[in-house]
């Protein structure tokens, strides 16, 4: 596991803890500079819940 993974899934595991509602923040367009790089950074959000939609990431923890 790297890096990102572990701080994702620590970042996850804190907002459970602290009964958030959800997780959200904006892509980085540093991380698509090629289609592969794309495709590289949807599929880690994406595998761990998140969607994607407009350049925005969410992750949702609790029913709305």
């Amino acid at each position: 596991m790297g890096y990102g993974s572990m701080l994702i899934e620590e970042i996850i595991q804190i907002a459970k803890d602290k009964n958030l509602e959800k997780i959200t923040g904006t892509l980085s367009f540093v991380d698509a500079k090629t289609p592969e790089d794309k495709e590289r950074r949807n599929s880690f959000y994406l595998n761990r819940g998140f969607k994607i939609e407009w350049g925005k990431i969410v992750l949702q923890l609790q029913e709305e």
